[in-house]
């Protein structure tokens, strides 16, 4: 059984706008073929043949080369079976490359856009707001979120201000690149992310170093729910107590 498809394509195909494809001239297109694993039959238009031919639609083994590092993908792939040839649905040839793209991270021990994502959310920080702070260019976070790759030289300070300790030291030394609207959001969620820490040190029975700021949640945490009783921790001069 086959399924009707209609391309919108017009025109000299070698000029086309979206889909891409490879003749059946050469060499590389018998290679493609032998690659290739057909998923189901259609008809549709060629960009190619600019008519309506027997297509099929499969996948296919594919190496691209991403900063000098070969790497190994499945892309999706048109196969015209009339005139013996292959082209891409934008879509799919898109995919294709963002595929490689994490996978060329994965490799590199970098950051993945929604990784990325995660840490600026975790702030409250918009995109603009986080490269301002890490002393970037406006579009740079927006772009990364967006798939762009990072170099190592990104990588590591978004690696190190994924732990809150360590965003807490840079935070201090470049609160003054940020707008006020902006530290207001920074101090609320790290107090939010420091009463999030306190209660699970509470729940699990575990020590956590208290000071004046927080001695106040300490107290209130004992006071209620299943917490009334005292929990060791350990004060700013080293030595255990109970926060009783």
């Amino acid at each position: 059984m086959t399924t009707q498809l209609s391309f919108p394509l017009v025109g000299n195909p070698g000029k086309s706008k979206g889909y891409r494809f490879r003749t059946s001239r050469n060499d590389r297109t018998r290679y493609c073929r032998d690659m290739y694993k057909a998923i189901k039959k259609l008809k549709g238009e060629c960009p190619i043949c600019e008519d309506i031919t027997n297509l099929s639609y499969g996948t296919k083994s594919e190496t691209l080369t991403i900063n000098n590092q070969k790497i190994n993908v499945t892309s999706k792939v048109y196969r015209c079976e009339d005139g013996k040839h292959f082209f891409y649905d934008p879509v799919d040839e898109e995919n294709k490359f963002q595929d490689a793209y994490r996978k060329y991270r994965q490799i590199n021990g970098l950051l993945q856009p929604e990784e990325i994502k995660e840490i600026r959310k975790k702030y409250g920080l918009s995109q603009r707001a986080l490269a301002r702070f890490l002393g970037w260019g406006e579009i740079t976070i927006q772009r990364y979120e967006s798939g762009a790759i990072q170099d190592n030289a990104h990588n590591i300070p978004l690696l190190l201000i994924k732990e809150t300790s360590n965003f807490e030291k840079f935070y201090e030394k470049r609160k003054e690149q940020l707008d006020a609207k902006d530290i207001r959001k920074i101090n609320k969620h790290l107090d939010e992310i420091k009463q999030l820490t306190l209660f699970s040190a509470f729940r699990e029975g575990r020590k956590y170093e208290v000071n004046r700021s927080n001695l106040k949640l300490i107290r209130h945490l004992q006071s209620v729910g299943d917490y009334k009783y005292s929990i060791p921790i350990r004060t700013s001069e080293g030595e255990l107590a109970l926060a009783s």
